[in-house]
């Protein structure tokens, strides 16, 4: 399981697109202008985002648009949707190529899906009227797991902590329906929630009189409830994947006795590991799967079913789904138009497949050399930096130095099958777009277990080169930048280095330095669970990262869910200014151009509901704290832009912090 993720942002330079019908309001290049009415020492944030943020409206079917990442998004976005509307001018589509096309022309297919969802619920009603005990139950969710249907469970094939090449069988449940337990002590939202649950019933068993209906809701709500009040907060779950939570498939089994998990296990060698994440899911269910709440376990399952497929057989019910999302859970007022629901679909499901293709013709002269050269400079800073390190001890200075320098980098795009790692081509259906999504599901599953009998590929990218988005994967210690994120103002192919240190130097560090932060300090430099950190120097990491959670604390967000990615984001700009300005040796103009830089790839505009819900769930900052609460801890910015150390943007050196 790839466990560290960064979102971060740009757009396209002079780097050639093919020609495709505009009809995005994206601008070639979008201009940052600074701000004159504020000042970089009182708010650096509105000093350099104002004007753009101020300027720019959100379109009705977008939640957000961080420009730096939603530019360049967008602009592949379109160049996708222009293919797949002239799929059909294809020449010599492979066997590969074909599945694409079904996929999308089968979403597009409206007629056909209004049939089929209704075929659907109709079946998966009459199949759970016909489930007459609890172990029936399991034994149906389990085999949805096989069939690639939607079941209560999940399973993965996460790389093991003490030997990566082997593939654990991580199992999980999660039967939430809202995002955050915080959403469950609103009683306006749970009140139109109720409304929702109970529409949904009039429609799906109408023949319910009004008092059975709503008994059996608020037993729903109050058993979904329950289970809210053990799950784990998302501040606790970010820590759960690097913590030994590994059990024999006996005891496993052994453990949760009413869950009949063995059937799973036939699946697998017997030598196989379970990684059990969160197992209050599974000590609840196992409890609660009972003969008591066996409808009320349909009745969360088919509401939970139903509204993943229900969309043109009851457009009633999805707009006042929709709305509800909306109003509470950050939603765009409206959804994107058909054409570009389906070519996201099948950007979803086949992003490398996709992304083979049109590479090529999107990028066809892309300037690798110039991109791997700012790379190495921030590796180098990197190193350096933990060589002149005066706080780690020398046993655990030399195990951060050889982590670094043994960290994978996979840039620009894959360059072999293994990095590829397709998934096996399947016959899928023109028409049926339901039929499609059960049988890739089942594809899917199907790789998981044959990794897990036969062990992970480590060379795997899990995300296509066109994604605009990187990461950092502390269980194989590797880092994957994609060449759709290397676009302006992230990555400027005319811009001099001190620029594109700022930008894309700045990321590259973050990622980098995902493998020095408080998680990917516990796994060593092939990827095994391994704390190299001595007692004393990790009790002194610790008090370094509590210092930054209260900074983060104070300005509105959670400190401990965001540690991680706002110690990346610390070590990224720190290293980006020492890369571009050795022994702090350089003009002041460009010490500004590299933190101009560096705020431009947060400016951004969304949706106050969005927003609340990514400060709830979200391990990255919001964008304006990415660069007021960063650049304060950094003394060339104060230095650069003349703040005194009673200025919002600045801090006396006491104050600092400063984690490597």
């Amino acid at each position: 399981m790839t466990n560290f993720f960064l979102i971060a942002c740009i757009f396209l330079v002079s780097i050639s697109l093919y020609s495709a019908e505009p009809s995005s309001n994206i601008p070639d290049r979008r201009e940052f202008s600074l701000s004159q009415q504020y000042k970089p020492c009182d708010d650096f944030h509105k000093y350099v985002c104002d004007d753009v943020e101020k300027s720019f409206k959100l379109r009705d079917d977008r939640s957000r648009h961080a420009f730096a990442f939603n530019d360049s998004a967008e602009r592949i976005l379109e160049k996708k949707k222009y293919f797949f509307k002239n799929i059909k001018n294809e020449k010599n589509l492979t066997k590969r190529s074909m599945q694409l096309k079904n996929i999308y022309s089968s979403c597009m297919n409206e007629k056909s899906g209004q049939i089929e969802e209704v075929r659907l619920l109709k079946k998966e009603i009459a199949t759970l009227q016909k489930i007459k005990t609890a172990e029936q139950f399991i034994d149906l969710q389990i085999q949805h797991l096989f069939s690639g249907e939607l079941s209560i469970f999940w399973t993965d094939a996460g790389s093991n902590q003490d030997n990566p090449k082997i593939a654990d069988l991580s199992m999980g449940s999660n039967i939430m329906n809202l995002p955050d337990f915080s959403y469950y002590n609103n009683a306006e939202l749970m009140a139109e929630y109720k409304t929702l649950i109970i529409d949904f019933f009039k429609k799906a068993e109408p023949t319910l009189s009004e008092i059975q209906r709503l008994e059996r809701v608020n037993r729903f709500l109050a058993f979904e409830k329950e289970f809210v009040d053990i799950y784990p907060h998302s501040e606790i779950l970010r820590q759960r994947w690097s913590e030994k939570r590994q059990q024999s498939q006996d005891d496993f089994a052994k453990k949760y006795s009413n869950l009949s998990f063995s059937k799973i296990f036939n699946k697998v060698l017997k030598s196989t590991v379970v990684f059990n994440a969160i197992p209050e899911s599974f000590d609840f269910l196992n409890k609660k799967v009972t003969a008591d709440n066996l409808q009320t376990l349909k009745d969360l399952y088919l509401y939970k079913f139903s509204t993943a497929i229900l969309d043109d057989s009851d457009q009633d019910f999805f707009n006042k789904q929709w709305a509800f999302k909306n109003k509470y859970l950050g939603a765009s007022k409206t959804r994107p138009d058909r054409g570009e629901r389906c070519t996201r679909l099948a950007m979803d499901l086949f992003a490398k497949e996709l992304d083979q293709i049109l590479m090529p013709r999107l990028f066809p002269n892309f300037p690798e050399e110039k991109f791997t050269t700012v790379t190495s400079k921030i590796k180098d800073s990197i190193l350096q930096g933990i060589n002149d390190n005066t706080w780690l001890s020398s046993e655990s200075k030399q195990k951060a130095l050889l982590k670094i320098q043994k960290m994978k980098l996979y840039l620009v795009k894959p360059k072999n099958d293994l990095e590829w790692y397709f998934l096996p081509v399947q016959k899928f259906s023109e028409n049926n777009k339901i039929e499609n999504l059960t049988i890739n599901s089942k594809n899917v599953f199907n790789r998981k277990i044959l990794e897990i009998k036969n062990g992970k590929n480590l060379s795997a990218w899990y995300m296509g080169p066109l994604t605009v988005n990187a990461y950092y994967d502390a269980s194989i210690n590797s880092f994957v930048m994609p060449m759709g994120i290397l676009q302006y103002p992230f990555f400027n192919a005319e811009g001099d280095i001190i620029e594109n240190l700022g930008a894309v130097g700045a990321v590259v560090g973050h990622e980098i330095g995902h493998g020095i932060d408080d998680e990917g300090s516990k796994f060593d430099e092939n990827g095994k669970l391994n704390q190299w950190m001595t007692m004393r120097d990790l009790k002194e990491f610790s008090v370094r990262g509590e210092k930054l959670i209260t900074y983060f604390n104070k300005a509105g967000h959670n400190g401990k869910l965001t540690i991680g990615e706002n110690i990346g984001d610390l070590v990224g700009l720190t290293f980006a200014y020492s890369a571009a300005f050795p022994n702090n040796v350089g003009s002041i103009e460009d010490k500004k151009k590299l933190f101009i830089s560096y705020a431009r790839l947060w400016c951004n505009v969304a949706l106050p509901k969005a927003e609340e819900q990514q400060l709830k769930t979200n391990p990255h900052a919001l964008g304006w704290a990415r660069i007021n609460e960063q650049v304060k801890h950094q003394k060339g910015f104060a230095e650069a832009f003349k703040c005194n150390d009673s200025d919002k943007m600045s801090l006396p050196d006491s104050e600092r912090v400063k984690i490597w």
